[in-house]
């Protein structure tokens, strides 16, 4: 993600859309070199939104040895953010929204890392989300690249909707029935007449999941 502005102009969105919950499907740091401050700068930002976050690592910010996020308390920083930090993949569950959300922290972008493998069935009535971060193939290719999400793979899922990140341009990669989104890089535009875009999911009990890309304040 490029900077506090365009955090800020998420944030910022997030209310005017009066929201109910904010998915980062990876990369919200571009490496994990960066200073403290900035980094505790951008979660202040996170900290504007008084309503449900959950972040997963990416391939700028993954979860190894080296990773910027040991170097702050994830889990203490504020009881809205909720970070996914299972390398085998995590289920966190919201009542008052009555969803549940599965995530899978990435520890090495390679071919061997599959972001979806490891996904937890549907199990209720609940709406049942999953926020991955990788490459998303419509058929099984000779080559593999890494972090590869199979077509297949989203479909097998049977979930409401998957969120994806990796990808820089707002794509609509939904398989028979399971709607699944990149919702883009959402950076700012490098003129002042370009704006970032985000993705806007609802989710209605009779008319299903609808998926919109939404330019940021």
């Amino acid at each position: 993600m490029a900077s506090c502005a365009t955090l800020k102009s998420i944030v910022d969105t997030a209310h005017r859309l009066e929201v109910d919950l904010l998915l980062i499907a990876g990369d919200l740091f571009d490496h994990s070199r960066l200073d403290v401050g900035v980094i505790q700068g951008a979660l202040a930002e996170l900290k504007r939104l008084h309503i449900p976050q959950v972040l997963i690592p990416g391939n700028h910010d993954q979860l190894d040895q080296g990773s910027l996020y040991h170097r702050v308390d994830m889990k203490s920083l504020f009881p809205s953010l909720r970070f996914i930090s299972s390398h085998e993949g995590e289920t966190l569950t919201f009542d008052e929204l009555d969803l549940k959300v599965w995530g899978r922290a990435m520890d090495d972008h390679n071919e061997n890392f599959r972001p979806l493998a490891g996904i937890t069935p549907r199990d209720n009535g609940m709406w049942h989300l999953a926020v991955a971060h990788g490459f998303f193939l419509p058929s099984r290719p000779i080559y593999v690249p890494s972090s590869p999400i199979m077509a297949e793979e989203i479909e097998a899922t049977g979930y409401d909707y998957v969120a994806l990140g990796h990808a820089h341009a707002f794509r609509d990669v939904s398989q028979n029935g399971v709607k699944a989104y990149y919702s883009g890089a959402p950076h700012l535009g490098v003129t002042d007449d370009e704006q970032g875009h985000a993705a806007l999911v609802r989710l209605h009990p009779s008319r299903g999941v609808s998926v919109e890309q939404v330019p940021l304040d």
